[in-house]
């Protein structure tokens, strides 16, 4: 197992063990991790077009172009590990959406069997008889 597989792993069991509460906190939390992200991007993707625009005056000279060339690579650099983390974000908001909908699922199945074991149905064939006749 890779390292990253392996905090993944570990992440989707500390997700597994928080309540339902905790679950949309973290959930709102990294959403506004991907917004301020969004916005980071942005202010990333201005800079690469201003670098552009200033590299055209000193495209001819070799020295000035190659610096304009690794400035862009480290700008594109920052801008796809920002992408890369909010994918990862993402990913965990659809595993808390999941987890949210099975814990919402099991509350009501639970609350189902409880109302039936009140109405004195024990098991579900009880409920299927009793509704065929």
């Amino acid at each position: 197992m890779t390292e990253a597989q392996s905090i993944a792993s570990e992440l989707i069991n500390s997700l597994s063990r928080m309540t339902e509460k905790q679950l949309n906190d973290e959930k709102t939390k990294r959403q506004r991790l991907n917004f301020d992200l969004d916005k980071e991007v942005a202010a990333l993707e201005q800079k690469v077009t201003a670098i552009r625009a200033a590299a055209f005056d000193v495209a001819h000279i070799e020295e000035e172009r190659l610096k304009v060339v690794e400035q862009l690579k480290l700008v594109q650099t920052d801008i796809d590990e920002k992408k890369h983390t909010q994918s990862g974000n993402l990913s965990i908001i659809r595993q808390i959406d999941r987890l949210v909908k099975v814990a919402k699922e099991k509350r009501d199945e639970e609350a189902m069997v409880k109302f039936l074991k009140s109405a004195g149905i024990k098991d579900v064939e009880t409920l299927k008889n009793r509704l065929s006749k």
